[in-house]
């Protein structure tokens, strides 16, 4: 466990539990099944090989799962950074939030990476609330990927839309199960 102040933490050949609180932290799982759970600050979470769950924390993180099926949770208590989610090789899942009241807080969102938009990869997004709250479109202004345009995940509440996700160069993909799971992660 990483205390106050800026933390490397490396992960042996089992499962680890690799945690941090404040300052700017990098967390390398290594071989196993690894939990990685960032702090307060901007961090750096590699999973790398295993079946890993990364949780980015507050602020603005970047998590990478790695080989495996790894799950990337995005936000942490305040939702107001930039994450981006880096599922690598396997089966992933990208969470934008791990509960929907993060939705209310803050205005950051996830910039999810090498999501394939292709049915069958089991790449899936996770979303705390029926599919029916939220929407895609690729007019939406933000380019942070490639040359390609990327996706917007926005969620509908009253007359407001609110970005919580962009699916970096990639418009193949629809607001369906071959895409999208519902349920909540709870961290």
């Amino acid at each position: 466990e990483g205390g106050v102040g800026d933390d490397t933490l490396f992960g042996g050949s089992g499962d680890d539990i690799l945690c941090v609180q404040d300052g700017w932290n990098y967390l390398i799982g290594g071989d196993g099944n690894d939990r990685l759970y960032g702090g307060d600050s901007s961090d750096q979470l590699y999973g790398e090989d295993g079946d890993d769950i990364l949780i980015g924390g507050n602020g603005n993180n970047t998590l990478v799962g790695g080989n495996g099926d790894d799950t990337l949770v995005g936000f942490g208590d305040d939702s107001s950074g930039i994450n981006r989610l880096i599922g690598g090789r396997g089966n992933d899942t990208f969470v934008p939030a791990s509960r929907s009241f993060e939705f209310f807080q803050g205005s950051g969102f996830s910039l999810i990476e090498d999501f394939t938009g292709v049915p069958g990869e089991q790449n899936l997004i996770q979303l705390p609330l029926s599919l029916s709250h939220f929407s895609l479109t690729t007019n939406h202004g933000y380019n942070f990927g490639g040359s390609a345009p990327d996706t917007a995940i926005l969620w509908h509440v009253g007359s407001e839309s609110r970005l919580i996700g962009l699916v970096l160069d990639t418009t193949q993909i629809a607001l369906t199960p071959d895409y999208f799971t519902v349920g909540v992660t709870e961290v």
